[in-house]
């Protein structure tokens, strides 16, 4: 028998269980009396095993691999042979995990990564809470990137438009107590959107409704999807495209040659960005997976060693700048001051200053990527 241990979902031949609902249900909390930083960390404890002290629940202090512990079981154990688990686990989690198998459940088990299921001329992707691998057959890449990360942008987005449009105080909603709510509703509009179970923010407790289109929600998430091709020159990772062309650079300057790419393969819940970038990318199907998949492939590499590399943002918090078009009139002082500063209000000023000519759009998509390509230090 075979168990997957991913996020959200993890399965084995029979049952499909959340790591979070699993512990919860064993520990008798109810998650929806925890505060929200406790929600968050039972949501990444996938890849946060090897923390000591991780969680604090009814006077009683959890580490990470207690969490894993309790989830597991209730899972039936008798069989279980082989344990697949995310390519951002690599490393010391791995071990932790096969530790806890061995001393907990007295299961000798035999740990495999995604990657070992495809070919070394496949790349895979597998999206977890907040962190996602990249591997690019020898070369595997963490990135500080996850499911959270796109469904904070979006809610902080959509909590922030309604604010606009309402005319709220942040003050006074602070001073009320109902920040904190209102901003809870609005991500979990923003998850109902990304996840395709609805395409409308709806607020009862201040009765507003409206719908989100996929061009508004694309046009938010792209802080988080970035725009970078291959053949860019990417100076700082600072969004999934970029992370993507950086992690290929590193495949060739580290082995010397070109990745020859056969497969694009992406796992998880939250697929579609990272679909859309893949697909730019390189220009073969990429296939989609739940997780679930990976119990019936068979390995096809023989090792799981790799050169393992892992991106930091540097700190880098997503937020969504919305481009200023208004423009009175066309100031040059003012586009040099923001393109100085890569602010992107100076697209508002092109826009301007071209919409007084015959130019068509074609001609401001180019005119906006030749500043963005002369933004290199070279």
């Amino acid at each position: 028998m075979r168990l997957y241990l991913g996020y959200p979902f993890s399965f084995s031949e029979n049952e499909t269980f959340k790591i979070k609902d699993s512990f919860l249900k064993e520990v008798g909390a109810d998650y929806s009396l925890l505060p929200v930083e406790v929600k968050k960390k039972l949501l990444s404890a996938l890849e946060n095993v090897d923390k000591r002290n991780y969680l604090f629940i009814d006077d009683v202090f959890y580490d990470g691999i207690d969490i894993l512990e309790f989830a597991i079981y209730p899972v039936n154990l008798e069989k279980l042979k082989d344990v697949i688990v995310p390519g951002y686990l690599y490393g010391k989690r791995t071990f932790l995990i096969r530790e806890l198998f061995e001393k907990a459940f007295s299961r000798r088990v035999c740990i495999r990564y995604d990657f070992e299921f495809f070919d070394e001329d496949s790349v895979i992707v597998n999206v977890g809470y907040t962190e996602t691998s990249i591997s690019l057959g020898k070369l595997l890449v963490v990135v500080p990137l996850g499911e959270f990360d796109f469904v904070d942008v979006l809610g902080n987005y959509l909590f922030n438009r309604v604010l606009g449009e309402l005319c709220l105080s942040n003050a006074d909603l602070r001073r009320t107590g109902k920040r904190g709510t209102l901003l809870d509703s609005c991500r979990a509009s923003a998850a109902r959107i990304l996840f395709g179970r609805s395409n409308k923010i709806v607020l009862p407790e201040i009765s507003y409704e409206r719908e989100v289109s996929r061009e508004e929600v694309d046009k938010v998430l792209s802080c988080v999807v970035g725009n970078a091709t291959y053949g860019d020159l990417v100076e700082t990772v600072n969004d999934f495209s970029s992370a993507l062309v950086y992690s290929l650079y590193l495949y060739e300057e580290t082995f010397k040659e070109r990745l020859c790419v056969r497969s694009v393969n992406v796992v998880g819940r939250l697929r579609s960005p990272f679909v859309q970038v893949l697909q730019r990318t390189f220009p073969i199907p990429v296939r989609e997976f739940s997780g679930r998949e990976l119990l019936t492939l068979f390995p096809k590499r023989k090792g799981s060693k790799v050169v393992f590399r892992r991106l930091h943002f540097g700190g880098k918090t997503f937020r969504f700048h919305p481009v200023e078009t208004e423009v009175d009139s066309f100031n040059v002082s003012a586009l040099r001051s923001f393109f100085s500063k890569r602010d992107v209000r100076g697209v508002g000023i092109i826009e301007k200053a071209l919409s007084l000519t015959e130019h068509d759009d074609s001609f401001i998509y180019e005119l906006i990527n030749i500043v963005k390509r002369c933004s290199g230090r070279t």
